[in-house]
């Protein structure tokens, strides 16, 4: 199966190095496929440390996750200061259902991309619940299934014996 994943996840994961070296495990034989946009990848750059433990931490916390195997899927709409140019799929109107209300929303609109650009994936894994309950709510529009961290926990530790 192919997951989306979820800034907060590829935080999660990158804390933690078991895990994280299951998953690489995992991916490297083909049992597990991850798919992230540009916009994940931003947002892990954009971390900035609050000082010299915390950059240290951070830089771990990216090498594993860069240590693995993962696709980057173009982004499904498109919003000004946030998609890049030549790397935009397309949207339609179903999509719009789980977009927030306001522009000015740059956080959830970055999620609410992420979230739709999961249509190229099976699971979209996120720990944010405000916008799982809204992708549930709104599923008969907007086919992408959405699993929790400890549910996309439980099904790698399924594959990994």
């Amino acid at each position: 199966m192919k997951f989306m994943l979820d800034t907060d996840i590829l935080n999660y994961i990158g804390s933690d190095d078991i895990f994280a070296k299951k998953v690489r495990a995992l991916t490297q034989i083909g049992s597990l496929r991850i798919a992230i946009t540009h916009i994940q990848k931003d947002q892990l750059e954009a971390e900035n440390p609050k000082n010299e433990d915390d950059a240290k931490r951070i830089e771990e916390k990216r090498r594993r996750i860069e240590s693995i195997p993962y696709d980057v899927v173009p982004v499904r709409g498109f919003v000004l200061g946030i998609s890049e140019f030549g790397d935009y799929l397309g949207h339609d109107q179903d999509e719009d259902k789980i977009m927030p209300g306001r522009a000015d929303d740059i956080r959830n609109l970055k999620d609410a991309l992420i979230a739709v650009s999961s249509k190229e994936v099976d699971i979209f894994v996120t720990g944010d619940k405000k916008l799982r309950k809204k992708i549930q709510k709104n599923k008969n529009r907007v086919a992408i299934e959405t699993w929790d961290y400890p549910r996309f926990c439980q099904y790698v530790d399924s594959l990994y014996k």
